[in-house]
């Protein structure tokens, strides 16, 4: 039986990792795709490391409030002046009402074409992403315990997934596709997209309070959390590509 330590290191790399992991993965093929397989590792690597500086600067601007519920916004009230606050809730709110926007929106059409295609239900996208959003935006009100559980079952389904994904695609995989290096504009237009991949930062506050401030186990979740995403999107670049 696992120790509470290693428990909560394993939920809390779960819980940054399967943050990070999103659509933006999908893009990662299009948008560096063209400059081929070494270059696009090569970026994602970098960006990788660019992020995971971010994310510990980030943490340790949490770790200077003595409050451990401490987030964004009231970390921006103690530190920026007025003007540089509401820049800061603008973008905050911004970039995330696009996220769960696109989220709730996506989530809707699967729900719908799993009912059409499972049980013969034929509901709107409009009341599935409704649904979508009352069941998983109650969340929202669990404590991160809660969430915790639900985000393992999540990430099970994704392991499993991508496992089966990587099972079936393999032997399709040509070697010679992987050798080409082409340096050309795709190598920026990619950082963009490879930088949103990786963000993982919002859930840092949360974690503080759930670690109950044992940040030598923080860290460790959060370099083991933050490498899931390279691992996955080098993964997903060699099978595309």
């Amino acid at each position: 039986m696992i120790s509470k330590e290693t428990s909560r290191i394993l939920g809390g790399s779960l819980m940054i990792g399967g943050t990070a992991i999103g659509a933006g993965m999908l893009g990662l093929p299009i948008k560096n795709g063209p400059t081929g397989f070494p270059l696009a590792t090569a970026s994602l690597f970098l960006v990788y490391l660019f992020m995971l500086a971010s994310i510990f600067l980030y943490f340790e601007n949490i770790l200077y409030m003595s409050d451990k519920s401490a987030n964004l916004i009231s970390m921006t009230k103690a530190r920026l002046s007025k003007p540089l606050q509401y820049f800061t809730w603008l973008a905050y709110a911004l970039i995330h009402f696009c996220a769960i926007w696109a989220y709730i929106a996506g989530g809707g059409d699967i729900i719908s074409s799993f009912l059409q295609s499972a049980f013969h239900l034929s509901i709107s996208e409009t009341n599935c992403s409704l649904l979508f959003a009352v069941v998983l935006g109650s969340l929202v009100f669990t404590h991160i315990h809660v969430i915790d559980m639900i985000n393992r079952v999540f990430m099970i389904g994704l392991f499993t997934s991508f496992i089966l994904l990587f099972t079936n695609i393999t032997p399709m995989v040509s070697l010679e596709y992987l050798t080409t290096v082409n340096v050309n504009h795709y190598l920026l237009i990619g950082i963009p997209i490879a930088a949103a991949s990786y963000t993982s930062h919002i859930v840092l506050p949360s974690l503080r309070d759930y670690f109950d401030n044992d940040i030598k186990s923080l860290n460790k979740a959060i370099i083991i959390g933050a490498f899931l995403p390279f691992l996955f999107y080098i993964v997903w670049e060699f099978l595309i590509l």
